[in-house]
């Protein structure tokens, strides 16, 4: 018997929960199972997602894939696909992803901080400092008092010798959470070692 669209809606909150209780194998199934049911490029993207967390980063891309063939302006995918390329340390190739999802104009601002902190992540993955900087101050302008964001924007910094400006971040990451305090000991103690900072 097909399940009602109440039943997807239930599904869909059941994967969420388990996502954030950090069953990602039942998340994943519960995804796959809402694909089976109503095969749209969201049901795709969200299994592309589970298997990102699971780092299954080819299998991610196929699900990012069938998606975009779904519905190309769907910009959950070009983020799947991203972090996927991201992790299969195909750097420059997510970097095209990202930008496609940007070109895209969305509303969402939360995405559009994710896509540009993994941006400015893979920009220090490729050693393109100064094009990380730019990536992680557009970000934080968008949501400024997010504590990874600043460290990541700090390790930027540090990457192009601005140790003023790594400091000031690294201090306000501090003030937004305390637990940060062990990265900030790491990154000063690689102050004479700046290139192997984010690797």
């Amino acid at each position: 018997m097909e399940l009602r669209p109440t039943s997807i809606e239930a599904l869909t909150h059941l994967g969420m929960d388990y996502e954030r209780l950090g069953r990602f194998s039942d998340a994943l199934e519960v995804a796959q199972r809402i694909v089976r049911i109503a095969p749209d490029a969201i049901a795709h993207a969200n299994v592309g997602v589970c298997l990102n967390r699971l780092s299954c980063y080819a299998d991610a891309l196929v699900s990012a894939r069938a998606a975009n063939s779904l519905n190309p302006d769907y910009p959950g995918a070009y983020e799947v696909a991203g972090f996927a390329l991201q992790g299969l340390n195909r750097h420059e190739a997510a970097l095209n992803e990202y930008q496609r999802l940007l070109d895209l104009n969305t509303s969402d601002v939360e995405a559009i901080v994710r896509t540009l902190a993994n941006m400015g992540d893979a920009y220090l993955k490729l050693g393109r400092n100064e094009d990380a900087v730019s990536s992680l101050l557009k970000a934080v302008d968008l949501k400024a008092e997010q504590p990874d964001l600043r460290h990541l924007l700090g390790v930027a910094h540090f990457r192009m010798g601005n140790r003023e400006a790594a400091l000031r971040e690294l201090q306000i990451v501090l003030k937004l959470d305390p637990l940060f305090e062990g990265e900030l000991m790491k990154l000063l103690d690689s102050k004479n070692n700046l290139g192997s900072i984010g690797n």
